[in-house]
Order: structure tokens, then C-alpha cells, then sequence
């Protein structure tokens, strides 16, 4: 729950609480930032994370251009997430009983999000990775360019097209076969979670289908060679088994809003709650299905989406996961794993 995530989230309330006078006194008390725990002092705090806190804002001059120093404290864990879960615990407990009684009555507008954990994968090559893998030129069959160990890889795209297949200039053949990864730190659940569902979602930039095709696209399990970046050997690196019952049809695919996967048994067991969790997704009804797909020269089928490299989260490649630990709705599993200290 509190990841940096929530940290940012809840940004401007958190410093509000560590700078306002004689409540600041109170809250950097209880989050430990005083006396010879820290050495921000009287200072204004400008920004916290779970592992760090930022202060000062000094400009200066050098070689002709104005520069910002600040200084920062790091612990070597997440003393600040550690800290919140502990001295407010209570709360979040009855704030995880309120969302209990909530999804019972199943009136889910009402619910906090304490029974959930939302994790994103991270921009660039950093872990959890998401981007494309594929082939692209020259043209192939059908049959060569499905099976090709891949050309292309890429981590750093704001929004791009993820799926696509394009007719060549020859006769049946094809060209830009792409598909995509997708990779989310789920180790917040801990080995006694629960869970009981989970979705995944992709928000939509555009799609195009001159190529007649009407595509899908499948969720399957991936396994690429690292988790902080895509080679093009990932482009072999899918399960095929479908990790969730329905396709995204070509239809119902938005290109303005989030798109959903609701995970199926299979796709839960793909889960890590210990680590990184690992997707993919394919075209279904030919590149997963290897089905023969239609052909007219320079036309095609593709999906777009966003990654983890659009700004905020608002658009990002999410997993949200429904969970339990021990009977009891999970307040923070992670906090409940950390040394002390």
C-alpha cells in the first residue's frame, strides 16, 4: 500500500503534515524524522518518498546557468512506509474492515482500496520492465516471420503501436510482426497472500485494421532473458496457454480508456508474490493461434498503447491485485516482512 506510488499520490498532503507548525512536531515524531534520526533539523521538507526525504533549495551559477541543490537523506529501507503502517495501524485496519463490509454489500464506488495492491511497470530499461519485441524486415512467410527468433526490441516508448502485422509487397508475405512485455514488481503480497482476483489493463492510443483481419489480443505468460530490459531474442520468450478466458476484440478495443483483462486460474498462478510478475500479450487469432492471417500488399492490423513512459500513471500499463494474507484483509504485506530498525 504505501509504495511510491501512494507516496506520490499523497504527496502534498504528507509534506503539509511535516511542515505546518507544531504539527509538523507531532508527525516528523511519529515518522522518526527528528532529534538525531534525521539531519533535516528545523528545515522545510520538499519532498518524501518511503526510503528518502528532500530538503533545502538552493540556486546558483555554474558555467552560465542557474542550478538547484538540494539535499537528501536515504535510509537503507522503507523506514518512512514502515513508520506510517506501524503508527497508524489501527486505522488501516479499520479502513481494510470498511472495504470487507463494502465489497459484501457490493457497492465498490464506495471502496478505499486496501484490500487491492496496483503496481506499474517502470519507464526505460529499469525493473519492472514493460516495450515491444518482434521482427520487422526483410519479409517472410507467414509461417518464418511467426517463428523468427526476433529483430527488434524497444523500453522507451511513451505510446506506441504494440501489436502489428503488415501485408509485404510479395504475395503472402508479411512484414512487422510486433508483440508486447509487461512486468510488475507484485512482491508487496508476500508469500501468504491470497489472492482471489486480479486484472490487467492497457489504456488504448489508436488501432487500425485495413488489412481486414479483425485481430484480438491474447494475454499469455512471458519469460525475458532480464527484468530491467527486452532483448530480441525476447520475441520467443510467450507461454500458450491463455492467462485470461476472453481476447480483447479489435470492437471493443478503446482507444481513449483502459482496456481489461480479467485474469483466469491460470493467470493468477502466474502471479509472483515474492517478486516480478511476468505478461505478455500477442495477437490471438493468428500469431497465438497460428492460424493463416488474410493478405493484400501494405495493409495491415495494429494496437496502440502506453507505457510505463507516459508521464504519471494515469495511462500506464496497470495489474491490480485482490488479496488476503491469513484470513484477514492485507493491510501492508510488505511492512509486515521488513526489519525493524
Amino acid at each position: 500500500m504505501f509504495n511510491k506510488f501512494w507516496f506520490k499520490k499523497h504527496q502534498k498532503k504528507l509534506l503539509w503534515l511535516l511542515n505546518t507548525p507544531i504539527i509538523r512536531n507531532w508527525f516528523r515524531y511519529v515518522l522518526k524524522i527528528n532529534g538525531n534520526r534525521s539531519s533535516v533539523g528545523k528545515n522545510k521538507i520538499t519532498k518524501i518518498e518511503p526510503n528518502a526525504i528532500f530538503w533545502g533549495g538552493r540556486y546558483f551559477k555554474k558555467k552560465g546557468k542557474w542550478c538547484l541543490e538540494r539535499t537528501v537523506e536515504f535510509k537503507t529501507h522503507n523506514k518512512y512506509s514502515k513508520r506510517l503502517f506501524y503508527a497508524f495501524s489501527p486505522l488501516w485496519y479499520l479502513f481494510h474492515c470498511w472495504d470487507m463490509t463494502i465489497n459484501f454489500l457490493r457497492l465498490p464506488a464506495l471502496n478505499l482500496g486496501y484490500d487491492t495492491l496496483t503496481v506499474y511497470p517502470v519507464a526505460g530499461a529499469n525493473t519492472p520492465v514493460d516495450g515491444r519485441v518482434g521482427y520487422t524486415t526483410p519479409e517472410l512467410t507467414w509461417a518464418n516471420i511467426r517463428a523468427n527468433a526476433g529483430n527488434f526490441a524497444a523500453v522507451s516508448d511513451v505510446f506506441e503501436t504494440v501489436i502489428w502485422l503488415q501485408g509485404g509487397a510479395t504475395t503472402n508475405y508479411f512484414g512487422y510482426l510486433l508483440r508486447g512485455i509487461f512486468l510488475f514488481d507484485t512482491s508487496a503480497l508476500t508469500a501468504n497472500a491470497v489472492i482471489s482476483s486480479a486484472t490487467i489493463s492497457f489504456f488504448g492510443k489508436d488501432k487500425s485494421d485495413t488489412l481486414g483481419a479483425t485481430p484480438t489480443i491474447a494475454l499469455l505468460a512471458s519469460t525475458p532473458a532480464n527484468t530491467n530490459n527486452l532483448v530480441t531474442a525476447d520475441n520467443t520468450a510467450f507461454g500458450t496457454t491463455r492467462l485470461a478466458d476472453t481476447d480483447l476484440t479489435y470492437a471493443g478495443f478503446s482507444t481513449t480508456g483502459y482496456n481489461d483483462f480479467t485474469l483466469n486460474a491460470a493467470g493468477l498462478a502466474n502471479i509472483s508474490k515474492t517478486g516480478i510478475s511476468k505478461f505478455g500479450i500477442k495477437e490471438g487469432k493468428y500469431d497465438l493461434d497460428n492460424a493463416t492471417p488474410p493478405w493484400t500488399a501494405n495493409l495491415l492490423y495494429h494496437f496502440q498503447v502506453y507505457f510505463a513512459d507516459e508521464a504519471g500513471t494515469t495511462n500506464d500499463p496497470k495489474l491490480v491485485v485482490t488479496y488476503t494474507i491469513g484470513g484477514v484483509v492485507a493491510v501492508n504485506p510488505t511492512l509486515l516482512t521488513m526489519n525493524v530498525g
